[in-house]
């Protein structure tokens, strides 16, 4: 046998053949031999620092304990029983040799008495691992009298979409719940001043708060491993003090800016606490008439960004940004606007019923009052999860803005927030419309031709002149009402804004054409700087 399956690794105490190696290119149920490869590769080399508490136990083993009746030659040879968490790799073979058709994962968490099974297919071995779960329970007791039924809890978790992956699956499971473990097992949590930090390998968190902490290294900390989740709680050094902007995630991670210091934009991407002690400031020059310049993006920030991209795309409704200044910018997009209206088309939405009768009925979604009522917001901030992932992945700047230069981003947000409610209510509020990165990016003068504006009556103007030569509906009415709806986007506070700006944030990077050129000119800056305000 061994000339015709010859051994191509052998590792620790496990060998594998040919025959074993060869189930990896196919569709093939994972047999015993690989699942204790990995297992032991786990032990060996990514939790080793944790042999002491964690035991990946071999198939073999745990056949030879669901066949064998003697309780007491078993205990005397299971070293593992003592650890604190055991992964067992289950199948439903009652052979010695192994073998079965389903795999499925076992856990015992010492510390909670109790088994978790993790379970990939919709066919279950529950009866069975039951059984075996009794079992190991009466080892781990061991002439303890009067010992309970295991329970075992049966732990949602994802599954497979054929039937050969279970194996597969248990490998990943027992990764999964051995790095939580660790990780629950070893951390570090330090809180002084405003400053949270808290370690848990492979991941570094450091918060920022607004007001001053209570200094402690060792805070109350609870671990869910269900969940995967740690809560600790931390004690305000003022008891009783507000705390404003929690739910402002993107400004929680971003360091404060050194005292004295008033940089105009500083980007903190690689901050490291060495910074703190260096002159970060960027000297702040009057901008004196924007018209006259010829930046673009968020607050005018940019210049010459896009000599090299501009020729292949066709995002913006001018030609060479680059060349144009402000002014040039802006009666190019109203020659272009002037060319593009249509008295026909204006007259026909003016006089048909539909569809414009039912985007002026539309009631605004986008308000304080409709988020709090949605079931898919995290705790009280409003966000939902995903939405809390963007947050995390925006870059960390920090704004001081003149007071000339922040009249133009918040006359400019109102000119992209008038794009993003006017796509809300032609939609009914759906947010599935593949048209709707193309309608944002359209209506925005801001973003269609990167001009800036001073005065909110000539950037709503533009909103809603744009509103009535480009899109499919076209109603003087209809505009009326995305002003308000935008008004009160603006009235319900910055959690509203935000959500509609990450909103158009995640449109842009999906719609293609490339516009996701408009997040790293405009969303991402008015994501982060939106946090800040009040």
């Amino acid at each position: 046998m061994s000339k015709a399956d010859p051994v191509v690794l052998t590792y620790y105490d496990v060998s594998l053949r040919q025959s074993d190696v060869e189930l990896l290119k196919g569709r093939n149920w994972l047999n015993d031999q690989i699942l204790s490869f990995c297992f032991e590769y786990f032990a060996q080399v990514v939790f080793p620092d944790f042999a002491d508490s964690v035991a990946f136990i071999e198939p073999s083993v745990i056949q030879w304990v669901k066949l064998d009746s003697d309780t007491d030659s078993l205990h005397e040879v299971l070293p593992w029983l003592k650890k604190s968490l055991l992964l067992i790799p289950v199948n439903d073979s009652d052979s010695a040799s192994g073998g079965g058709h389903h795999w499925s994962l076992l856990v015992y968490r010492k510390d909670q008495e109790k088994f978790e099974y993790y379970n990939s297919s919709l066919y279950s071995n529950l009866v069975g691992v039951k059984g075996l779960a009794n079992k190991i329970f009466q080892l781990v007791h061991y002439r303890e009298e009067n010992i309970p039924s295991a329970e075992v809890v049966e732990i949602p978790c994802a599954k497979q979409i054929n039937y050969y992956d279970c194996g597969l699956y248990v490998i990943i499971f027992a990764e999964i719940v051995a790095q939580q473990f660790c990780s629950s097992s070893n951390f570090d949590v330090h809180v002084s001043n405003d400053e949270f930090l808290f370690y848990a390998s492979p991941y570094f968190l450091r918060l920022y708060f607004t007001s001053q902490l209570e200094e402690t290294d060792c805070p109350p900390v609870d671990y869910d491993p269900a969940n995967a989740t740690f809560t600790i709680k931390v004690k305000k050094k003022n008891p009783g003090e507000f705390f404003p902007d929690l739910e402002m995630i993107t400004r929680l991670i971003t360091p404060r800016e050194a005292e004295g210091i008033k940089p105009f934009i500083v980007d903190l991407k690689g901050f490291d606490d060495s910074m703190l002690s260096t002159d970060i400031s960027t000297p702040y020059v009057d901008r004196g008439n924007l018209s006259a310049k010829h930046s673009y993006g968020f607050a005018c920030s940019r210049t010459a960004s896009l000599k090299s991209i501009t020729d292949e795309m066709k995002l913006f409704d001018i030609g060479d940004a680059d060349s144009l200044n402000i002014e040039e910018r802006k009666r190019a997009l109203f020659l272009m606007e002037t060319e593009h209206f249509s008295d026909e088309a204006y007259l026909a939405d003016l006089h048909e019923a539909e569809p414009v009768g039912e985007c002026l009925m539309y009631k605004n979604k986008w308000t304080k009052s409709s988020i709090a009522n949605r079931k898919d917001t995290f705790m009280h901030g409003g966000f939902t999860v995903d939405e809390i992932d963007r947050l995390k992945s925006l870059p960390r700047k920090i704004y001081q803005l003149s007071e000339q230069v922040e009249n133009v981003a918040i006359c400019s947000l109102v000119d992209i927030l008038f794009a993003f409610a006017y796509d809300a209510r032609v939609n009914l509020g759906e947010d599935d419309n593949p048209e709707s990165g193309w309608t944002m990016s359209k209506l925005s003068s801001t973003l269609a031709g990167l001009v800036c504006w001073d005065s909110m009556q000539d950037a709503m103007i533009a909103s809603v002149r744009r509103s009535l030569c480009f899109p499919l509906v076209r109603n003087f009415q209809l505009a009326s009402l995305v002003l308000n709806d935008v008004i009160e986007i603006l009235q319900s506070g910055r959690v509203v804004v935000l959500k509609c700006l990450l909103r158009m944030h995640e449109i842009f990077n999906n719609s293609g054409d490339f516009r996701y050129v408009l997040n790293e000119l405009y969303l991402n800056d008015y994501c982060v700087w939106i946090q800040g305000k009040t």
